[in-house]
């Protein structure tokens, strides 16, 4: 898990190279400054990422997001905001594998 990024803000909150998003862990609310850990995970089979994007995302009440097909989520971005809102934009990376990019 990553926890470097625990009330931090205006960067990259990413896993570690090779892994993907697989959970947040809060403490006793849901804003960011409550964010305990990521929880981040190898995709089975996968030898890194490529081809990583920033993606500018509003969230509000009911907001859905996600990553692109055939990309998966590695990191968010925060802003100085401890609201929920203060995630800016989400990070989704391909995934290799040891014949190319997966699809």
């Amino acid at each position: 898990d990553v926890d470097s990024c625990t009330n931090l803000y205006n960067l990259l909150c990413a896993c570690p190279s090779g892994t993907a998003m697989t959970g947040i862990g809060y403490g006793n609310c849901l804003q960011t400054n409550c964010v305990k850990n990521f929880y981040c995970a190898k995709p089975q089979g996968t030898t890194g990422t490529t081809n990583c994007q920033q993606l500018s995302v509003s969230i509000g009440p009911n907001a859905a997001f996600g990553c692109p097909a055939g990309t998966l989520l590695t990191g968010l971005y925060k802003s100085n905001s401890e609201q929920v809102n203060g995630i800016t934009a989400v990070q989704c990376c391909e995934f290799t594998h040891p014949g190319g990019a997966l699809t």
